[in-house]
């Protein structure tokens, strides 16, 4: 039977004042193990993946064009 049901007041505090029970501390830091332990591995794939993505993209990042570096080789500019 809930007593109170707080808005905006967090998770472990929500449920505490909902049920006055120092139990639902309990099942609301096990929830939060839980779900940390679940997502950790995908939320490391994706960075990793991001991060590969970013040094493709650097690598193959140019200043000028190939296009434009033949134009300027074909130029012939002596100071």
């Amino acid at each position: 039977m809930s007593v109170f049901t707080p808005p905006y007041v967090g998770v472990f505090l929500e449920g505490y004042l909902a049920t006055f029970d120092w139990r639902s501390l309990l099942v609301n830091g096990a929830q939060m193990l839980f779900s940390i332990l679940i997502w950790y591995p995908f939320c490391k794939m994706a960075e990793r993946n991001e991060l590969k993505k970013e040094k493709e993209r650097s690598q193959n990042k140019k200043a000028i064009s190939d296009e434009d570096e033949a134009l300027i080789d074909d130029l012939d500019l002596d100071f």
